[in-house]
């Protein structure tokens, strides 16, 4: 749930259903098309960094976020790699799994400002990434 940003959260719940969908469509048709889905999880860009956000929203962020350079390390050369698989000419390149995330909270002590130092009246217009 994304609340007060409905619009964000429909469209990246519908990318995956659409780019699916356009992949069987072309498999139907035998076409040479390919279609893929590339989440590369949270990116610590100005969409998601925004002015004034509570300090605990920075820690989520030192969990789960990365610098654009990392995500785009990993994510690259799967997408130069991608192929038909499971019978349908798309694949789904995803950074952050549910078992990384749920990996990332396990061992978040470790990840203390790893992105954003935290202290009392940090904020996020305050910090850059």
């Amino acid at each position: 749930p994304t609340p007060h940003s409905l619009a964000y959260g429909a469209s990246k719940a519908a990318i995956p259903q659409l780019t699916l969908s356009l992949a069987r469509e072309a498999r139907i048709a035998k076409s040479k098309v390919r279609a893929h889905v590339v989440s590369p999880g949270m990116v610590t860009t100005d969409l998601l960094v925004r002015p004034n956000c509570p300090p605990k929203t920075l820690k989520i962020f030192n969990i789960l976020a990365e610098k654009p350079q990392t995500s785009a390390a990993w994510v690259v050369p799967r997408i130069r790699g991608a192929t038909e698989t499971k019978g349908y000419r798309s694949e789904y390149i995803r950074y952050l799994t549910p078992p990384g995330v749920v990996w990332r909270f396990l061992t978040a002590p470790w990840r203390k400002d790893r992105l954003f130092k935290i202290s009392a009246g940090s904020h996020c217009s305050s910090i850059k990434p």
